[in-house]
């Protein structure tokens, strides 16, 4: 797939590696609360009121290490967030169908899923990972 070039691939890695970040760090919390708010159950209803978010959280850290690690320009991190994307998008259809997240929601959640794998596919990828991070260029000192 070579629909982006490597300037524009720039701009779309850079979105697609905070958006793996945002979304997964955001679920990472958001189940992690759950999971703490839950602990004053009767312990009959505990195990039931852990598992879900225990597997989401498992869920969305591959896709969570996968943003830091596009971030930090290692190669390995496109198939790692290409598998935390489909795990996260898994997950979430999970959640839908036990009628604990709503069906925007989830439209939202996998349009942006197929996002990150558009821009995680690009042959481009490659060259943009294995280039050193560049710093923002600031205008040049007067003196």
């Amino acid at each position: 797939m070579n629909t982006l070039n490597e300037r524009q691939l720039q701009v779309h890695g850079l979105i697609a590696t905070w958006l793996l970040i945002v979304t997964n760090g955001l679920i990472v919390f958001v189940y992690l609360l759950i999971m703490m708010l839950s602990l004053g159950a009767p312990a009959f209803l505990l195990m039931r009121g852990l598992a879900f978010p225990a597997l989401m959280v498992a869920s969305a850290i591959p896709g969570l290490i996968a943003g830091l690690g596009l971030r930090a320009h290692k190669a390995r991190a496109r198939i790692l967030g290409i598998v935390g994307v489909v795990a996260e998008v898994a997950g979430l259809t999970g959640a839908f169908l036990q009628n604990n997240l709503t069906l925007a929601t989830l439209i939202v959640c996998a349009v942006i899923g197929a996002y990150i794998i558009f821009v995680l596919m690009q042959d481009a990828v490659t060259n943009y990972l294995s280039a050193p991070k560049r710093t923002l260029e600031t205008s040049p000192r007067h003196a």
